[in-house]
């Protein structure tokens, strides 16, 4: 499937604009009869496979600031929403796709004119289907994944996040930075403890997000070979040899409510865990390691805890803790047993106590939580059963300051890329005992160019539902979920956005950036899973366009006459090769 037309009658600034998006075939009004639409074939000068394996076409719009750019994206996205039921698209406007030999074509609800009639004279489609209802669309427009990325921060895209869920498994997989800022922090599941009086969880809840998905997609052994291979094709491919993790020992969050008890009986806790492993060992950093690590998951099972409990039941479990001592004759403490006793003291609490009004919900928190109860188990038995010392190193310099200052709330350690199979099975017990509360920080030690470009690889990846690390997890899937069937349908193409591509990168990769997109998305979604990919993006940039033929540039030009936004049909400058100041002179 293919977008091929899009006409917007009144959106913005636009008015009455056609805009075609396929090199083999070309959609326009009839100049004698505005109700007419003619379809006429388009004999492509370019050869087939000229942007890849399976990417059918790229498009890229250009235009001064103002022109629109980002409106014509953000219609293209409302349209594909309101034909799959969501909100009524602003404006008028028709889209319309192309698969084998049938056009699917939608209006949007607003539509005040008469139908269009189709006037066929192409060889390419034989047909032309319009979409009325929400399962006409899903029906034949089921298989097609739209993608949307941009790292320009946008109310619309934020606002479009509180009707919308553009998760991977929606038809509009939506990667926008408005959109994951504010769809990540509702899904933390422990927001309401992060939210503070200085804010700053929207922020906190998309960057621990966006690390999962690096993670995810560096640790693939094969996205790490494709990378390789780019890089030694001279590609500004980042390559992590080895992730650097902080741990945060002093990570806590605070309580909902100020509460004496618990927060005298968390320190009687720590100074019982300080008692109990011996005090700090400055010659050890791996038993330190291991310490802390096993710590920190036992803060973060207490503070999962106390989300599900009312104030009561926190003031009791709070009196709890305070007179917890260490048993001396029974030998050495072991994380899980003293996570055992706090857990069986709160079942114990849950069961006397009754709940009451408002705070009914701590119920249904504890039954989710009860689930939870073997990962924590199998995180403690973990870190305790592994040779953590043949897979994590203990950064030399962060091991020093720690010495220096006891108290000090950060260490530092590294793990080889490379270690994929053990450090997948370390994250993935890690993020079942406290997702999204974490107490670990993840950072690569790349530039701001290198980790936007790491960003955007990984959420192309992200798609997949399972880790491929092994390939022992399932196949490569790209899958739309339609709630109102219970079912997934397997996409076999995908439509990508992204508006701004040029953002963050220096020139010399800009100049790289449209050769690597194409060499790297046919191994990302290969032919087996996805038959089609067609790419549309907007830049500023003069450079990234001289890598795109001229008949595969949109060029957008706001009329102050009209005062509206007009698609400039004259005579440019060609853009294949073209000189940069001649691009910049006649197209921005």
């Amino acid at each position: 499937m293919q977008l091929i037309y899009l006409y917007i009658d009144n959106y913005c600034s636009f008015q009455k604009a056609e805009f075609n998006f396929s090199q083999n075939i070309r959609i326009q009004h009839h100049p004698e009869n505005s109700a007419l639409l003619e379809v006429e074939d388009q004999p492509s000068r370019l050869p087939e496979q000229f942007w890849g394996e399976n990417i059918s076409n790229l498009n890229v719009v250009i235009g001064n600031n103002g022109a629109g750019k980002t409106s014509l994206m953000q219609y293209l996205l409302d349209l594909f929403l309101e034909a799959h039921g969501g909100r009524r698209a602003s404006g008028q406007g028709i889209v319309i796709f192309g698969e084998a030999d049938t056009l699917y074509g939608y209006y949007n609800r607003n539509w005040e004119g008469p139908m269009r009639e189709i006037q066929m004279k192409s060889k390419c489609y034989k047909r032309m289907q319009w979409l009325s209802h929400k399962q006409d669309v899903q029906e034949n427009l089921g298989r097609t994944k739209l993608i949307y990325l941009t790292n320009a921060l946008s109310m619309r895209d934020s606002r479009r996040s509180q009707w919308y869920n553009g998760n991977r498994f929606a038809p509009l997989y939506d990667c926008s930075t408005g959109n994951l800022l504010a769809s990540n922090i509702e899904r933390d599941v422990n927001q309401s403890m992060r939210r503070g009086p200085m804010g700053g969880a929207e922020m906190e809840a998309y960057f621990l997000y966006e690390q999962y998905k690096q993670i995810k997609f560096v640790f693939d052994r094969r996205q790490h070979q494709i990378c390789e291979k780019l890089k030694k094709k001279k590609f500004p491919v980042p390559v992590p040899k080895a992730l650097y993790i902080d741990l945060l020992m002093g990570y806590r969050l605070s309580i909902v409510e100020s509460d004496t008890e618990i927060e005298i009986g968390m320190d009687q806790l720590s100074a019982v865990l300080d008692e109990a492993d011996g005090g700090f060992n400055a010659t050890d950093s791996t038993l330190f390691l291991r310490k802390q690590l096993n710590r920190c998951a036992l803060w973060c099972a207490v503070r999962s805890i106390l989300r599900c409990l009312s104030r009561r039941e926190r003031e009791i479990l709070g009196k709890y803790l305070v007179t917890w001592k260490v048993d001396s004759g029974k030998g050495p403490y072991q994380y899980v047993e003293i996570f055992q006793e706090i857990w069986d003291i709160t079942e114990q609490i849950k069961k006397k106590q009754e709940t009451y009004g408002k705070e009914k919900d701590k119920i249904q928190d504890w039954k989710w939580l009860r689930r939870c109860h073997r990962y924590y188990v199998e995180y403690f038995e973990f870190i305790e059963s592994e040779k953590i010392e043949e897979h994590f190193r203990v950064d030399s310099e962060s091991w020093k300051m720690l010495i220096e200052h006891p108290g000090g709330e950060e260490l530092t350690f590294t793990v080889d890329t490379s270690d994929a199979e053990w450090f997948m099975k370390f994250i993935q017990k890690y993020r079942y005992i406290c997702n999204p509360d974490y107490f670990l920080d993840f950072r690569w030690g790349l530039s701001s160019g290198e980790n936007s470009l790491l960003s955007m690889f990984a959420s192309f990846y992200y798609i997949f539902n399972a880790d491929f690390t092994n390939k022992k997890n399932g196949d490569y899937r790209i899958l739309n979920h339609f709630e109102e069937k219970k079912e997934n349908v397997q996409c076999d193409s995908v439509i990508l956005l992204i508006d701004e591509a040029d953002l963050t990168y220096h020139p010399e990769w800009q100049r790289k950036f449209i050769a690597l997109l194409t060499t790297f998305l046919p191994q990302v979604y290969p032919v087996q899973c996805c038959r089609n990919i067609q790419i549309i993006l907007s830049t500023h940039s003069p450079i990234l366009l001289s890598d795109v033929p001229q008949e595969n540039v949109i060029y957008l030009k706001y009329d102050s006459q009209s005062h509206s936004t007009v698609v400039d049909h004259s005579e440019h400058t060609g853009t294949f090769g073209q000189n940069i100041h001649l691009l910049f002179k006649d197209s921005f």
